[in-house]
């Protein structure tokens, strides 16, 4: 392995990125722009992180631009998501849709992993990851034209009763 840090250390300062993303969202949530244009710029983003990735060869520019850009905005995504969750659901359902939806997204958790071991290509190979990689585009574009046409504006609005 030809990296200069141990594993653990890459990890930290991988993660070290989501701070800033963070901080971007939820300042952007507390302001009066809207959740729906985040969730669109954020998917936006997120779609076009994964492509560099999908298209980025090992140790290239845009492999490296991906990683950063995909640690931006995957969580200003799954953030805006879990506001408008939060915001949408009548208070005497809410507790329950909440964990419903957190119960189905654990779940893709525990299948993603097999999937994607099942879907790929050869170690090393080009293009090892670009099942993967379609479906989550295909899935974030989805979220993003459901949200846009199907979801309420819900920022700045009085949580139902």
């Amino acid at each position: 392995d030809s990296s200069a840090l141990p594993p653990v250390a890459e990890l930290m300062l991988s993660n070290l990125v989501t701070f800033p993303a963070l901080f971007l969202v939820y300042t952007a949530l507390s302001s009066e722009v809207g959740n729906k244009p985040i969730l669109f710029t954020a998917g936006i983003a997120l779609i076009a992180s994964t492509a560099c990735l999908a298209v980025g060869s090992p140790g290239s520019a845009l492999m490296l631009l991906g990683i950063v850009a995909l640690k931006l905005s995957q969580p200003a995504f799954s953030q805006t998501t879990n506001t408008l969750k939060g915001e949408m659901f009548p208070l005497r359902v809410r507790v329950t849709a909440l964990s419903i939806s957190g119960t189905v997204g654990r779940m893709g958790a525990l299948i993603a992993p097999v999937l994607i071991e099942k879907t790929r290509g050869g170690p090393g190979s080009e293009g090892e990851f670009n099942v993967f990689f379609g479906t989550l585009i295909t899935v974030v574009a989805f979220a993003i034209s459901f949200g846009l046409a199907g979801l309420p504006e819900t920022n700045g609005k009085k949580l139902p009763e």
